[in-house]
């Protein structure tokens, strides 16, 4: 039973975070959502980029940081749309969210410019991931600090045996 647990639990703290990427058009600064699922202590983290559609290229264009930036909000649609995140960024960037409540959350992004650029065509482009804090320690915390004890527990034991010579 204990080792069924145990294998049971090792097999699903292997399985990698989720990841979704997706991007769409808006004209304008149109504020577009999507719904996620979140159990809390569940890490949300997201990279976005905004570009804008040049008439000269005849293509989308990266924004740069004087053209426009986006608007970001994170809303807890289980608790009355409780607004849990307002971020103003560039046209391009990253988001680190951590749910402190299980429930469903609303993740909404709003391209803003001024000037002739407020009605441009524009393609958003999101890729975000899903998991615990743990699995998504991009530098690595975790791992360097598990190694970082061996290398002491060694250390200790390299002590013990130059003391009995």
């Amino acid at each position: 039973m204990l080792l069924t647990s145990l294998y049971r639990f090792c097999l699903l703290s292997s399985l990698p975070a989720q990841v979704t990427a997706f991007y769409y058009y808006t004209s304008g600064a149109e504020r577009k959502c999507f719904h996620k699922e979140l159990s809390k202590g569940t890490l949300f983290q997201a990279t976005y980029k905004a570009q804008i559609y040049d008439d000269q290229l005849q293509n989308y264009r990266d924004a740069g940081a004087q053209d426009f930036g986006v608007l970001i909000d994170i809303e807890e649609t289980f608790d009355d749309n409780h607004l849990v995140v307002h971020q103003k960024g560039s046209a391009s960037g990253d988001l680190t969210f951590l749910a402190s409540d299980s429930g469903e959350h609303k993740i909404c992004i709003q391209p803003e410019a001024g000037g002739w650029l407020i009605k441009a065509k524009t393609k958003i482009d999101v890729e975000f991931q899903v998991g615990s804090d743990e699995k998504l320690d991009s530098k690595g915390k975790a791992t360097i600090d598990i190694l970082h004890a061996k290398v002491n527990v060694l250390n200790s034991k390299i002590g013990e045996i130059r003391e009995q010579n």
